[in-house]
């Protein structure tokens, strides 16, 4: 380089050092400091201790900075966030600065999360997460790049783990449940289509629409959705015996329609999954979430996508990538609705042929018999090309 430039460098580094024992950074050199910030320079100060990295461009720094940056999230979403940041801190170190994260950096953090087993899909969220914070991070002008932009964070239904929950199955639960509480919770999920817990629990008898036969969801879930913060679904029949059940048993002033298993510290598919072996059931992966979509399935093959979707508080895509799956139910009654078509086709070809005869009505009709009918011309004779003789 020039050296003018050098001796320039030279001297800030001198008072840098100096700076170690005395605590105190000359004006004109701290200004210096300022114009040499996510330089390559700063990394190689930094590296020798003679330059500190701000706090808040550290991993452990700027992820604290993001989170309490987002009040606008609820107390789980912010629980996740401090999960990542463990495991971003973990990984990287508490004064690793963030900028010198490079795109092989992340490569390694993916494959470290992979190696302990996590699935795709976790391994995707936590990802996710990571790459809104380094995002943030650009806007702070912390960083120039998004080290995560490379990864693919897109949460995918896993087919693998896909189970139908049938009527029957649906049906042997209920018998196995040990008590009311559990039988409404079984048929919240699996007829009413309901998340759980998250929109199990917080329901109430207020909630229950006796008279217009409808029953009120809230979900925080999707509370910044277009589907808003609750939803209004149909008190299906099934589902209706249950809560009419429930109520009855329930005592003067009782509020929420579950009332025993409301402790955080339970946890209701350990629960579930006993009831799924008591009834001779073989337990299947995501209980809550697939009888949810067993309930999906049901619907959309009933009633337009609009109401579905409307109903089971979720979008299209959503449905069609996490809950929709074909049944073997689905090809038989394709094969039935076809061999109807086929049958009805192969009657209308015997007709046009001749080969046999389209029921008339010859009921009688404005007071006119059938037979005086049939004399009078109302039944005339097949004809062909040629005009009758």
């Amino acid at each position: 380089m020039d050296k003018t430039d050098a001796v320039v460098i030279g001297r800030h580094i001198e008072r840098l050092k100096s700076s170690l024992s005395s605590g105190t950074i000359p004006a004109d050199t701290a200004a210096w400091i300022d114009t040499i910030r996510r330089s390559p320079l700063e990394k190689r100060l930094a590296k020798l201790q003679l330059l500190s990295v701000p706090e808040s461009a550290t991993v452990k720094g700027w992820t604290d900075r993001y989170i309490a940056s987002r009040p606008d999230v609820k107390e789980l979403t912010r629980d996740k966030y401090r999960q990542c940041q463990r495991q971003l801190v973990t990984f990287f170190g508490n004064d690793r600065s963030i900028d010198s994260i490079n795109a092989g950096d992340v490569d390694e953090f993916r494959a470290q999360m992979v190696s302990r087993g996590l699935s795709e899909n976790t391994v995707r969220r936590r990802l996710s997460r990571a790459r809104q914070m380094f995002a943030a991070a650009i806007r702070a002008r912390l960083i120039d790049e998004n080290p995560f932009s490379h990864l693919p964070v897109k949460v995918k239904g896993n087919r693998k783990r896909f189970h139908f929950v049938s009527r029957e199955d649906y049906e042997r639960l209920i018998d196995a449940c040990p008590d009311t509480d559990w039988r409404v919770i079984t048929s919240l999920v699996r007829i009413g289509g309901l998340r759980s817990p998250s929109e199990v629990l917080p329901l109430t008898w207020a909630d229950v629409d006796w008279a217009r036969e409808r029953l009120r969801v809230r979900s925080e879930k999707t509370a910044h959705h277009d589907f808003g913060d609750e939803r209004i679904i149909p008190l299906f029949p099934e589902l209706a015996d249950e809560l009419r059940a429930a109520y009855e048993l329930a005592g003067a002033g009782t509020v929420y329609i579950i009332n025993r298993y409301r402790s955080s510290r339970q946890n209701l598919r350990t629960t579930f999954n006993k009831i799924v072996q008591r009834a001779g059931l073989k337990v299947w992966p995501k209980p809550f979430v697939n009888m949810r979509a067993s309930r999906a399935i049901e619907l959309v093959a009933e009633f337009p996508q609009h109401i579905c979707t409307a109903w089971m508080g979720h979008s299209a895509r959503v449905a069609a990538e996490h809950y929709l799956q074909v049944r073997d139910e689905d090809f038989d009654r394709a094969l039935q609705r076809a061999a109807k078509t086929l049958t009805s086709i192969c009657a209308q070809n015997e007709i046009s042929r001749g080969l046999a005869q389209p029921s008339i009505d010859i009921a009688p009709k404005n007071g006119v018999c059938a037979d005086m009918r049939e004399r009078e011309g109302y039944l005339s004779p097949r004809v062909g090309l040629e005009p009758t003789t």
